[in-house]
């Protein structure tokens, strides 16, 4: 594959995707935002840490209006605003320690996870050459995290591969252990979702290995606010008909699932 074509990584560590968990936990109904700040490469980007940002579109969205009428049409449950402002500010602080803006976060409430016609006009018209982290906060709580960026003709968006790592560059690693999600837990987590919950049958394919990868921060949030096994069934039901377009689910396969979760989060 042409290099050019490649998937950029993009090198989360597990307390930053529990940040941006909890962010759009908290800021649901309302999409919430913020800046990916760190390092990059011909084929990473590492990022040190999340800058996130008060979503105030209805006075920042008029700042769009060049872009065209419908474009700032909407609230916050289905828009932000990066400031300029914001941006200049966060770029010094960032160029200042050596680092740069590589790209957006922000939240798609009640929503998957994938790019919307409003982000991809963002993208070409506001911020192109930049990374969107999106996750989904179906019923307000925190689900996949995807990675986007523009193709080469700038005409739609193509997807990054989030890669969970121990530790980037800058970060030092000791928050992940005050709050419990170093890399240890996060990768039996998706151990689980890989060898018990697999609700489309995959997990006899290597190629498909991270298939669910991106569900983990969401059900690490689940196990540390001790979520009842209603609340976990929920989630995944509502993520297998949602997310994966499936009919049907086996609640007592689920519950074996959330029964394997509950025993690896208490340590058996």
């Amino acid at each position: 594959m042409d290099d050019a074509l490649a998937p950029l990584i993009i090198a989360l560590t597990a307390s930053q995707t529990w940040q941006l968990a909890q962010e759009a936990s908290e800021g649901y109904p309302n999409e919430i935002c913020g800046f990916l700040i760190g390092v990059s490469s011909v084929k990473e980007k590492v990022i040190s840490h999340l800058l996130p940002i008060v979503n105030d579109w209805e006075s920042d969205g008029a700042s769009f209006r060049d872009v065209g009428a419908d474009f700032i049409t909407g609230t916050r449950r289905r828009r932000f605003a990066i400031p300029p402002d914001e941006f200049y500010r966060a770029d010094k602080a960032a160029r200042a320690k050596g680092e740069d803006i590589l790209g957006f976060y922000h939240s798609h409430p009640d929503s998957p996870a994938i790019p919307s016609e409003y982000d991809l006009r963002l993208a070409q018209e506001i911020f192109p050459g930049y990374s969107y982290v999106i996750i989904a906060v179906p019923g307000g709580a925190p689900a996949e995290i995807t990675a986007w960026a523009l193709t080469e003709d700038a005409m739609a968006f193509r997807a990054e591969t989030i890669m969970l790592v121990e530790n980037n560059l800058v970060e030092n690693n000791e928050e992940d252990k005050d709050t419990g999600t170093d890399t240890t837990f996060t990768e039996g987590v998706d151990r689980i979702l890989w060898e018990i919950w697999d609700p489309i049958g995959v997990n006899d394919t290597p190629e498909a290995r991270d298939e669910y990868a991106s569900y983990v921060p969401a059900i690490t949030v689940l196990l540390r606010q001790n979520a009842s096994d209603a609340e976990f069934l929920a989630f995944l039901q509502t993520t297998e008909r949602e997310t994966m377009g499936l009919r049907g689910s086996n609640k007592e396969h689920l519950m074996a699932v959330i029964a394997h979760l509950h025993r690896f989060a208490e340590g058996e």
